[in-house]
């Protein structure tokens, strides 16, 4: 089972990081820093949000804060990836950057889905032809549909996982459970290395995005 550890403390910190990795855009492109900093102002409001609905609970102001913040996220990516693209920011600063707005997408999301009251879970079975299978499970725990639920598994190089495309649940109602199962092909080398289980879905016209480490490999 997945467990989240102050995910609005952990948004602040990514933000925090990413807000340096931004002033340092300054110094190579005044045009890219505006835009970035731009898509981000509104973070700093939705982040105290964030952590007042942690002291105090409350369901909605989570939902809110939380997605309107994932969907800055997924804008600034796009100026990022976009800027590194046409070159207006070079590739070690770009790369941070995303690192940084991923790290915040995964505390986000984490809010998002500790609110939802879902229950994710991601190990690995031998499968009866020898495979390893790795299995993503979600629970819905709490008393809202979820939508567009996709789960899904990445790997390192080297690895083959079947299918390669995502299983998607159209809903994923109170007290259901989706489940999705996926070979794992990989070589020696990489049969040691990390994996990873993703969880996306839609609430609020926005969308969440979960990394979740396979154990058991």
């Amino acid at each position: 089972m997945y467990r989240f550890i102050d995910p609005a403390a952990a948004a602040l910190r990514a933000y925090q990081r990413t807000r340096q990795h931004v002033a340092a855009v300054r110094t190579l492109n005044s045009t890219q820093y505006r835009r970035i900093s731009s898509a981000l102002s509104e973070c700093p409001w939705l982040l105290t949000r964030l952590q007042a609905s942690s002291r105090k609970p409350s369901t909605d102001m989570t939902l809110r804060s939380a997605h309107r913040g994932l969907l800055i996220v997924r804008h600034a990516l796009a100026l990022v990836n976009n800027a590194a693209g046409l070159r207006k920011v070079n590739e070690s600063l770009a790369d941070s950057l995303t690192a940084d707005l991923e790290s915040l997408e995964q505390s986000l999301s984490e809010c998002s889905v500790a609110v939802m009251n879902l229950v994710v879970s991601s190990g690995v079975v031998d499968g009866e032809d020898g495979t390893q299978k790795a299995t993503v499970t979600v629970y819905n725990a709490g008393g809202r549909t979820v939508n567009s639920v996709r789960l899904w598994v990445t790997g390192p190089e080297g690895c083959r996982i079947v299918p390669a495309d995502a299983a998607v649940f159209r809903t994923l109602a109170p007290r259901q459970t989706v489940t999705a199962s996926f070979a794992i092909l990989a070589s020696s080398s990489a049969a040691s290395r990390s994996f990873v289980s993703h969880l996306d879905y839609q609430m609020l016209s926005a969308p969440a995005h979960l990394a979740i480490p396979v154990t058991g490999l």
